[in-house]
């Protein structure tokens, strides 16, 4: 692991190959802050009552390391709860929103001086598969 200072965000390179986990969209990689290109969509404001809304993700040149765009993504399917609700995983579905496993080459953990997650890059992409929602959220059906 390496560690390092990058605009003020203390950036943990993980080389070791993984699977990590994300509510996002296969069709254009689509995320609820960024989209594939880095550029802010603000996407998680418009879901009613999302609590990750509150997380301070605004725009940070972190994001753009290594001339690359690093999406977030939790290090344990589990993880997402603390992200998302039930009622927000509702909502996300009906946008086309999927549970996604993503397998990895390696990863990244960034720590802001707020919170921290983990994320990787597009080069890093070994395999994404569409997870059932119902394994985190066996009352949806």
């Amino acid at each position: 692991m390496l560690k390092q200072i990058i605009h003020g965000v203390e950036v943990t390179r993980i080389a070791r190959p993984g699977k990590l986990y994300r509510v996002g969209r296969r069709l254009d990689s689509e995320g609820l802050w960024y989209d594939a290109k880095g550029n802010e969509t603000g996407l998680i404001h418009t879901i009613k009552g999302a609590a990750a809304a509150a997380l301070p993700m605004g725009p940070s040149d972190v994001f753009k390391l290594d001339n690359t765009t690093w999406q977030s993504v939790t290090n344990s399917l589990l993880n997402l709860k603390n992200w998302f609700s039930l009622e927000d995983m509702r909502q996300l579905i009906e946008r086309e929103y999927e549970l996604l496993e993503i397998e990895t080459t390696g990863h990244a953990h960034f720590k802001f001086p707020t919170y921290a997650h983990e994320v990787f890059s597009p080069q890093q992409l070994v395999a994404v598969k569409t997870l059932d929602v119902r394994l985190l959220y066996p009352e949806l059906s």
